[in-house]
């Protein structure tokens, strides 16, 4: 699992990123997303989205004064997907091949 430590608009979070082989040509990623400061509540309307190899949303979730969201989907090996958290005008974005 990778973590990643990222600030958005003054608010601390970390991006938790788990990958799990499945079989030869499935990997079940989990991404999670929780707070690194002192409190335990995510900042509210902090958006996650998985963006395909073509950047086009595939999935998406938003904290409502939860600890952690978190999105599971599989992939095949030498696929490539992207991560965006947005809040408010801050976002943060990274690529990654399973």
């Amino acid at each position: 699992s990778r973590c990643k430590h990222i600030r958005l608009n003054n608010q601390a979070v970390t991006l938790d990123l788990g990958l799990l082989p499945l079989s030869e040509t499935e990997t079940e990623i989990q991404v999670q997303v929780y707070s690194t400061q002192a409190q335990t509540y995510l900042p509210p309307q902090l958006q996650l989205s998985v963006l395909d190899a073509d950047n086009q949303d595939v999935m998406q979730a938003e904290a409502r004064a939860t600890e952690a969201i978190q999105l599971k989907f599989t992939g095949s090996p030498g696929e490539q997907f992207s991560l965006r958290l947005v809040l408010q005008n801050a976002s943060f974005a990274e690529t990654f091949i399973i």
